[in-house]
């Protein structure tokens, strides 16, 4: 039984006023730059595979580098709103793995092994909405269930076409988007936090227990000893 006000789609029970539209119909597809290995290292801006896979959205600043013309730089160009999917992987699982710019990359460019999708003249979808639906179980069961297995998974543009993208209200992606950005940001800051303790924590270990760092009311010398002053040493039983 469904709900009122939802309505049963090829991707799930959604809201009524949501939308399901082919990926096709809202994006257009690019593949990305192919080059040698002595075109790497120097230049201008690249977004690697790797940054891909790792990344719900592009890094400030990119740390490839590659060697590419004007004309690369035009037409595999990085724009506000454009996703990139892992297209090529040695498992199903990691076909299809996104990553979304929220800024336009002036000068940078995009490796072969990844389609863009950029939004069709005139559509506007939110980029954070982007970000967080295309690395959703929702589209990573399309993107595992869809592509083709030979020696290699890979993602062509048949079957990107054929898969599909939930488009809710603008308000309700900023809304959505901008609450799982926050909450992303917050754990970010939490982990860079617990590290910094542990670091201390680790500091502290080794000052307290060398002596460099003394706890108040203690002024005795230390000692160092065997550890077999201290007691007796037994192996255990080895079982097959």
């Amino acid at each position: 039984t469904i709900r009122p006000g939802y309505k049963q789609t090829e991707v799930g029970v959604i809201p009524e006023d949501w939308d399901v539209y082919d990926l096709s119909e809202i994006y257009d597809f690019s593949s990305g730059l192919s080059k040698g290995k002595k075109d790497f290292g120097f230049g201008y801006p690249f977004l690697s595979y790797k940054t891909i896979y790792s990344n719900h959205f592009i890094p400030d600043n990119l740390s490839d580098l590659a060697n590419t013309t004007s004309s690369e730089r035009n037409s595999s160009s990085i724009k506000l709103a454009d996703v990139f999917l892992t297209r090529t992987s040695e498992t199903a699982e990691d076909i299809g793995i996104s990553t979304v710019a929220l800024k336009d990359y002036h000068t940078a460019t995009f490796n072969g092994f990844a389609k863009r999708l950029r939004l069709k003249r005139g559509l506007k979808i939110n980029p954070k909405y982007e970000g967080y639906f295309f690395r959703s179980n929702i589209f990573r069961r399309q993107a595992s269930t869809v592509c083709s297995v030979t020696t290699r998974a890979s993602l062509s543009e048949s079957l990107l076409r054929s898969m599909k993208i939930i488009i809710p209200s603008p308000e309700e992606q900023e809304a959505i988007g901008d609450s799982l950005f926050d909450f992303d940001q917050f754990l970010i800051s939490l982990e860079k936090l617990i590290l910094k303790k542990k670091n201390l924590k680790q500091g502290l270990i080794q000052e307290l227990l060398t002596g460099k760092k003394r706890l108040p009311g203690f002024s005795v010398e230390w000692e160092v000893k065997k550890l077999g002053d201290f007691g007796y040493f037994k192996g255990g039983n080895g079982f097959p």
